[in-house]
């Protein structure tokens, strides 16, 4: 361990665990510097306070460190009025009134202003947890002082051609929104239209966007395929193909993303000129009628696999003329 370092209290430890239970989060409001009595000592777990606490003052800000996640840092600055004495110790209080944390600090000299050479002292406590703890993060906008990776941080994120600010629910309060969801708000704010009221937000099938449907439509996704194998796809129930010579007809569900349920698609034939139509030797005809392509023709095939594309039922849906 460094010589000088922080840790957290045994009452600190205790709130931790019951909040991570109870899923809420602690609120870490105070900081506090004392001299120790004049002499260096390792803190202890136990402790409930600082061994001679000089000065407690409001946390300015608590953030989760850009480099380390698993990081917390609580920064804080005692004020240029406030001094004469020597800082050794250092501890965190939460919003109870409880000592969260403690650490030792390296003996610095805190003057007051009317000693001719007053100046704020900038505080910044760093814990390590085992995971992303659950601390209330906020930045204090009546004590705070902005460090440099703060500030570089920030105009680095300002520098982002879609970062988006919103009102959230108060007059002065702003949140601000990450690319993506930037890229969301903007999509689902142009669907906002006179003639979009009453109908259904549904993801478009390729997955990249909205699209608004009404609640009584239906519709079914078809796909031409230029290739003899047909493959089935979770985003179309119904595949067309134009028939100009014999042809052997394949299928293949690889892409389909779940086949624990029934696979059922639609085949539907442009029989330009008539020839032979050969379907796959795994498919059973329902009742054992196989279809009779007599003409040139349209006409309309479905198709059923109870086992995930080991065998398939088949029956013809109709035909009509050209």
């Amino acid at each position: 361990m460094s010589e000088f370092y922080c840790i957290i209290t045994d009452v600190g430890l205790s709130k931790l665990a019951r909040a991570k239970v109870a899923q809420e989060n602690i609120a870490l409001t105070q900081m506090a510097v004392g001299d120790s009595s004049g002499a260096y000592y390792e803190p202890n777990s136990s402790q409930t306070k600082l061994i001679n606490e000089k000065h407690r003052f409001d946390i300015a800000r608590i953030y989760i460190d850009n480099i380390n996640p698993k990081q917390l840092l609580i920064e804080a600055s005692v004020k240029e009025n406030i001094g004469g004495f020597f800082i050794r110790e250092v501890g965190v209080y939460d919003d109870e009134g409880d000592l969260f944390a403690i650490g030792k600090y390296p003996v610095t000299y805190k003057p007051a202003s009317d000693s001719g050479s007053g100046k704020d002292i900038y505080m910044r406590m760093a814990l390590l947890f085992s995971n992303t703890p659950n601390i209330a993060l906020y930045i204090n906008p009546y004590s705070a002082v902005a460090s440099i990776d703060f500030v570089e941080t920030t105009l680095e994120q300002l520098k982002h051609s879609k970062l988006k600010e919103i009102q959230g629910g108060g007059v002065d309060e702003f949140y601000h929104l990450t690319s993506s969801q930037h890229d969301t708000a903007e999509s689902l704010d142009l669907l906002k239209l006179v003639s979009n009221s009453g109908k259904n937000l549904a993801v478009n099938p390729a997955g990249d966007g909205f699209c608004v449907v009404r609640p009584d439509e239906l519709f079914q996704n078809m796909i031409e395929i230029p290739a003899n194998t047909i493959v089935i796809k979770d985003t179309h129930s119904i595949y067309k193909k134009v028939i100009t010579t014999a042809t052997t007809l394949a299928f293949n569900i690889t892409d389909i993303t779940t086949t624990t349920q029934v696979v059922t698609f639609e085949i539907f034939l442009d029989i330009r000129t008539l020839s032979t139509i050969t379907f796959p030797s795994n498919v059973r005809w329902l009742n054992d009628t196989a279809p009779a392509i007599d003409s040139a023709n349209y006409f309309l095939f479905a198709f059923r696999s109870f086992d995930k594309g080991v065998t398939w039922v088949g029956n013809i849906q109709g035909w009509w003329k050209r």
